[in-house]
């Protein structure tokens, strides 16, 4: 069993890891979710540029959610827990610069 150590992950990101949560979520997630300048194909998956998390945002939470499966989305298992937690860096990245951008 493998046991995965959430905050080393969360303590190691960076700037590639942003990147590499970049290239990960407009090759596989933006399909469902989407973007700011193309609509995801899945009416009930989460448009994260424009709507609140659902089964939370906190990173751990979203971690569940992406290994786990929530709703209609299912387990993403392709995925090694440094891929998922770069993919929710930048989730978490695009939404903190979507709220900026509303304040501003």
């Amino acid at each position: 069993l493998e046991i995965t150590d959430h905050a080393k992950l969360i303590g190691a990101w960076n700037h590639k890891t942003l990147a590499e949560g970049g290239i990960i979520y407009n090759s596989l997630c933006v399909t469902c979710h989407g973007d700011p300048h193309k609509a995801g194909s899945l009416p009930t998956a989460r448009k994260f540029h424009q709507e609140p998390f659902t089964n939370g945002g906190d990173p751990y939470r979203m971690f569940q959610t992406i290994d786990k499966g929530y709703g209609m989305m299912t387990p993403q298992p392709q995925l090694d827990a440094g891929q998922k937690y770069a993919v929710i860096q930048y989730i978490r990245e695009q939404d903190t610069r979507r709220k900026s951008a509303s304040v501003s």
